[in-house]
C-alpha cells in the first residue's frame, strides 16, 4: 500500500508539474474558426488532450478554461472567433530589389593626412552596422548623398543622426583633408540590396504575399536591413548553394526582364511581406490555413523551386 501511495503521489506531482509547464508555455490568447464544427470547444493538438469549453462573451470573443487529461486545470485563456483565412501556397521564386531606409555603415577605413592615419567616423562614435539617416541636417538615402556632403564639407564638423539597436544616436563627424586632396570620413555605406526569395503564400482576396523564413540582412554586417522601399520581380533559378554549419545556403539565379510583380512592405525577423501587382505564373488552389492549436506533427508537402520558375512538390 505504501508503495502504491508513493507511486500515486509521484504521478500526481508529475501531472501538476506538466500542468504548470503548459500554463507557462501556452499563449493567453487563441483564435477559433467561426465555422468550426465544434465552435464551443477549444482543442489543442497535443498528447496531453488539452481542451476547454468556450464561454462566449457575445462580441465575437469568449474565454475558455483549459484542462488536460480530462480534468487537470491549466489556466483560463481569451478566445476570438474569426473567419478562417484562405491562402494560395506558392514555392514560387522572386527577385528582391531593396533600398534601405537611410544608409547602412558596412565598413570603416583609415584616412591618411600628412602621413598620419586616422579614422574620423570611428572617432565620431560611428560603428559598423549603424544606419545613418541624416548628415549635416539633410536626410541621406543613397551612397551618393553621403559622399557629396562629405566632399563639400570643407573640413567643417557635420552633425549626424543614426539608429543603432532601435535607438536614435546623434553626434558630430569632422572629415579630414586626405593626402589625395579630397575630404574623407573613413566610412563605407550601402543603400541597397538584391537577392532571391521564395514566396510562401499569398492571400487571393487582398493580394498580400509572404516569403517566410528570415529577414533580408546585409552581407557584410549580418544585420537586418531597414526597408525604405522594395520591389519584387520575376526570377529564374539556375542553381542551389547547399548550406553548411555556420553558413546558410541560398538560391542562385537571374532576374528576368523588368516586369514588376509587387512591392515590399515589411522586412522582418520572420520574413518579407508585401503586395502583389500581378499573380504568379504558376498557381495552386487556395487552401484554408490551420490555426496554431490545430497544428500537429504528421506528413507534409513542401512547394519550392530548385530550377527554373515552376515550383515542385517534395
Amino acid at each position: 500500500p505504501s508503495s502504491a501511495a508513493g507511486f500515486a503521489a509521484f504521478m500526481l506531482s508529475l501531472a501538476m508539474g506538466a500542468a504548470f509547464y503548459c500554463g507557462a508555455v501556452l499563449p493567453d490568447h487563441f483564435s477559433v474558426a467561426a465555422a468550426s464544427s465544434a465552435p464551443g470547444v477549444l482543442a489543442i493538438g497535443t498528447p496531453l488532450e488539452i481542451s476547454g469549453e468556450i464561454a462566449p462573451a457575445g462580441d465575437g470573443s469568449g474565454t475558455a478554461r483549459l484542462t488536460m487529461l480530462g480534468g487537470i486545470s491549466i489556466k483560463q485563456v481569451e478566445v476570438d472567433f474569426v473567419e478562417r483565412p484562405m491562402v494560395v501556397p506558392c514555392g514560387y521564386p522572386f527577385g528582391i530589389k531593396m533600398f534601405t531606409e537611410g544608409v547602412v555603415v558596412v565598413g570603416l577605413t583609415d584616412v591618411e593626412q600628412n602621413g598620419i592615419f586616422r579614422n574620423p567616423a570611428q572617432e565620431a562614435g560611428i560603428r559598423v552596422g549603424d544606419v545613418l539617416t541624416e548628415l549635416d541636417g539633410e536626410a541621406v538615402a543613397l551612397n551618393e548623398d553621403v559622399a557629396a556632403i562629405i566632399a563639400s564639407s570643407g573640413g567643417r564638423a557635420l552633425d549626424y543622426t543614426l539608429t543603432r539597436d532601435g535607438r536614435t544616436v546623434t553626434g558630430r563627424l569632422t572629415p579630414l583633408l586626405a593626402d589625395s586632396g579630397e575630404y574623407q570620413a573613413g566610412i563605407w555605406v550601402r543603400d541597397s540590396s538584391a537577392g532571391i526569395g521564395t514566396m510562401t503564400y499569398y492571400d487571393p482576396s487582398t493580394m498580400v504575399f509572404a516569403g517566410l523564413g528570415h529577414a533580408v540582412c546585409d552581407v557584410d554586417t549580418g544585420e537586418e536591413l531597414p526597408l525604405g522601399r522594395g520591389e519584387i520581380v520575376d526570377v529564374t533559378v539556375t542553381g542551389v548553394k547547399k548550406g553548411i554549419a555556420g553558413e546558410p545556403g541560398c538560391l542562385q539565379g537571374s532576374f528576368e526582364g523588368s516586369r514588376l510583380a509587387g512591392f515590399m512592405a515589411i522586412n522582418g525577423e520572420t520574413g518579407v511581406y508585401g503586395q502583389l501587382t500581378s499573380l504568379p505564373v504558376s498557381r495552386q488552389e487556395a487552401v484554408p490555413i490551420a490555426l496554431k492549436q490545430e497544428v500537429s506533427p504528421g506528413p507534409a508537402v513542401i512547394y519550392t523551386t530548385l530550377s527554373g520558375r515552376t515550383p515542385q512538390t517534395y
